[in-house]
């Protein structure tokens, strides 16, 4: 193994922020750098530096309750949230899409629809026109709202993720 697979393998362990991870990521290659400028091979640098695991779980350790180590939580559940709600917006704007698709087709047949007039010579005249296609209306209506709220809530999440990782 180089030493950039071994770096990627510890720090891909390690549960903390991005920027904290990024200089960890520089100290564990200047560490075996530093090694390597002492007589050590590259083989014989990284086996002092230890296993993979065992380096991150020592990070871990140190990290642990420290705002690095939460934020790198936040960020996560943001991530996988905002991710969630991007996916729920495109499949809400689907569903809109197919489902006017279906009422458009219903309106074009006129089999669902019936209509009646009512009236006489002597009284005011009515024209009742009814379809099963209306009742899809408030429902389509429903899903691109439902769509357009989970995209704001989806961008939202995604600037929240950008502010966090520019802080932490």
């Amino acid at each position: 193994m180089d030493k950039q697979q071994y770096i990627h393998r510890v720090v891909k362990r390690i549960k903390v922020t991005e920027r904290t991870r990024a200089r960890i990521e520089a100290d564990l290659e200047t560490e075996i750098h530093t090694r390597q400028e002492q007589g050590l091979s590259l083989a014989e640098a990284i086996a002092q530096c230890g296993a993979p695991q065992a380096v991150a779980d020592g990070f871990n350790e140190t990290y642990r309750g420290t705002p690095q180590h939460r934020q790198y939580y936040v960020q996560q559940a943001l991530k996988i949230g905002a991710i969630a709600l991007l996916i729920l917006a495109v499949l809400l704007v689907s569903a809109h899409i197919l489902l006017n698709q279906a009422q458009q087709s219903a309106l074009r047949t006129m089999d669902d629809a019936s209509g009646a007039i009512i009236g006489g010579a002597d009284g005011p005249t009515r024209i009742y026109v009814t379809s099963r296609a209306i009742p899809l209306l408030y429902m389509n209506n429903g899903l691109i709202l439902a769509g357009g709220a989970a995209l704001v809530l989806g961008t939202a999440a995604c600037i929240a993720l950008l502010m966090l990782r520019k802080h932490y």
